[in-house]
């Protein structure tokens, strides 16, 4: 199955983010920075990222354009933030897409699932 990066640095929301991921038999790896984030994700395992944007170490944006520096892997956003700027904000610093504190995990997981599946099309196409 695919690796994810889950980027998070609330343990609570981190447990459960990574009880329904592996739910879907997806490997994890937890980060609890941006730093720490980016340096997983350069190493060419990650399939896709979950990235909480209300890190306490480090804006989510930041961590964001961080992770775009060193990896092409999908991000998956979560959010507190739900105004049009702040989609728009977001989608224009690399997300793939995002969803909107509070969320479903039944929601999350779809989205992962989404966003494999048409990188994995993508790859496909591009050989």
């Amino acid at each position: 199955m695919s690796t994810v990066l889950l980027v998070e640095d609330d343990s609570r929301v981190a447990a459960v983010v990574a009880r329904g991921l592996r739910r879907d038999g997806h490997e994890l790896l937890l980060a609890e920075d941006g730093d720490l984030a980016a340096f997983l994700a350069s190493t060419g395992e990650v399939d896709l990222v979950v990235l909480d944007m209300g890190l306490s170490s480090q804006s989510g944006a930041d961590a964001l354009i961080s992770l775009r520096r060193s990896s092409t892997s999908p991000v998956v956003v979560l959010t507190p933030k739900d105004g049009p700027s702040d989609r728009a904000a977001c989608l224009a610093s690399g997300a793939s897409t995002f969803l909107t504190k509070p969320f479903s995990v039944s929601a999350l997981r779809a989205e992962v699932r989404g966003q494999l599946g048409r990188a994995a099309v993508q790859m496909e196409a591009t050989g």
